[in-house]
């Protein structure tokens, strides 16, 4: 098996923390994916048995697990909005480790088109072969750069721009150059017939001075982090209507206190849009 380049590994980290919430007594989500990927490549010792579910852990890991526990349950709820509408295209940009394929319910006549760099791709399928796990979707997985052609790529496996679509851009936003990032958003926008809905994460760089001592084992995947452009006002601009939330807002909603951290979750923001004909559109911001 092909081994993951340092951004590559940052999807092994998020594989990890939703195998950790699964295994809860109050999990938000079951993902049997990330379970089996966390016994085929089990977490190293530079995380100190830390995963993120105890309350008396590290503040820094705990956040970063809230965060990515958040995000899914927001994002899964793009795409189950997007099947209450009929719609049965359905694309992860950046796709990584995820493992919606094999958990959502996508509704008849579905296919999940997963779209990543073909190095990551190799190892998904490598992991999914070994997990014996059957998707509950037609998978369409196209090995593509997103700095390269994606959208001809994607093209090439059957997704058709003439109908409504549903996209997902996962911790994708924070690790491209600003020029690249507005390409995805005008390629997304290009490819979204009217009433298509995208759900994107976006998580600028701390300022502070990023710790890499051994308790924050994420150190690594931050120091990877770009301090994006405004995303959500490039979404708004290029013809979409978007509505904004937060890691302490979607938890709350589902029944979960954040707990105390050092305030990282304050430069975390979660988007979800539907894309309009044309004319100006508005974030709420409440």
């Amino acid at each position: 098996m092909a081994d993951l380049d340092d951004l590559g590994l940052t999807a092994l980290g998020v594989a990890w923390a939703r195998a950790a919430e699964s295994s809860r007594d109050d999990a938000l989500f079951d993902d049997p994916l990330a379970e089996a990927i966390a016994r085929i490549r089990p977490r190293g010792s530079e995380f100190g048995g830390d995963d993120g579910t105890d309350e008396r852990g590290s503040a820094k890991i705990r956040a970063m697990y809230d965060w990515i526990v958040a995000r899914t349950v927001f994002l899964d709820e793009v795409f189950a909005a997007a099947v209450a509408d009929g719609i049965t295209q359905f694309v992860i940009l950046g796709s990584g480790l995820d493992g919606r394929g094999f958990r959502l319910d996508f509704g008849s006549g579905a296919k999940l088109f997963e779209v990543d760099r073909p190095s990551v791709v190799e190892v998904k399928e490598d992991l999914v072969a070994q997990s014996g796990l059957a998707p509950t979707v037609e998978r369409r997985v196209v090995a593509s750069d997103l700095a390269d052609d994606w959208l001809r790529a994607l093209q090439g496996k059957g997704f058709r721009a003439d109908l409504p679509s549903a996209w997902l851009a996962e911790g994708l936003f924070v690790y491209l150059p600003d020029e690249l990032g507005l390409r995805v958003i005008e390629g997304i926008t290009a490819a979204s017939e009217s009433g298509s809905r995208i759900g994107v994460t976006v998580r600028r760089a701390a300022s502070s001075v990023v710790d890499d001592s051994a308790a924050d084992p994420f150190a690594d995947v931050r120091k990877l982090w770009r301090s994006d452009v405004d995303v959500a006002q490039h979404v708004d601009a290029a013809g979409w209507d978007c509505e904004l939330s937060d890691t302490r807002e979607v938890l709350a909603a589902h029944g979960r206190s954040l707990s105390e951290t050092d305030g990282a979750q304050e430069s975390a923001t979660l988007l979800s849009g539907v894309r309009r004909q044309r004319g100006h559109g508005t974030i709420d911001r409440s």
